[in-house]
């Protein structure tokens, strides 16, 4: 494939809600092939993000708000293992990016109800259950302030990695919104989460 999409569908007539993927054989998307990558739930779906390999496309998204991430073998064709990372709270607001030095997916995503940045960073492969994860709150950001009816909370998070910076581990960015008034763009380097 040339081209991969991953698009949330929702039916409102149905009350239906899916995580579908597009994978273009050509860059114009004329030749495309559609799969589900999961429909489990009435909101399957919200927030994806998908990283590719040159064998393998890994989903990050959330269903009944809890985070999830699916794969998707390039030779297979089918994406299976979906699998529930973090049921603890209500999330949202996520991005992963594959980590260059070992080549396993990072995500980051946002606690609703306090705000925290979290990160899951896979430990090892296949990536495949909850065990092979380690999970990190890399800022602690939910407290409203006196006087606030603000809640203080990460946003827009941003994961990228590169070969000439941080020795290839991902780096995330996000933005801190701490009143309605005021912020910080902010950044964090993974440096040891695998």
């Amino acid at each position: 494939f040339r081209t991969a999409v991953v698009v949330h569908r929702y039916s409102r007539r149905r009350g239906e809600s899916s995580l579908i993927s597009v994978l273009c054989a050509d860059l114009e998307c004329r030749r495309k092939t559609e799969l589900v990558v999961d429909a489990t739930h009435d909101d399957a779906g919200t927030y994806p993000f998908v990283v590719a390999t040159d064998s393998m496309l890994f989903a990050s998204y959330f269903a009944q708000r809890h985070l999830r991430v699916a794969q998707l073998s390039l030779l297979g064709g089918q994406w299976t293992k979906q699998t529930t990372l973090d049921d603890s709270s209500a999330f949202r607001y996520d991005a992963m990016a594959l980590d260059r030095h070992s080549g396993l997916p990072t995500a980051m995503f946002v606690d609703e109800a306090t705000g925290d940045v979290h990160v899951a960073a896979c430990t090892s492969w296949p990536c495949d259950r909850k065990s092979l994860y380690r999970f990190t709150i890399v800022d602690n950001i939910g407290t409203v302030l006196p006087g606030e009816k603000f809640p203080v909370y990460g946003v827009f998070p941003s994961a990228h990695s590169f070969d000439s910076f941080n020795g290839g581990r991902v780096v995330f960015s996000y933005y801190n919104a701490s009143s309605l008034t005021s912020g910080a763009l902010k950044i964090t380097q993974c440096a040891s989460l695998h």
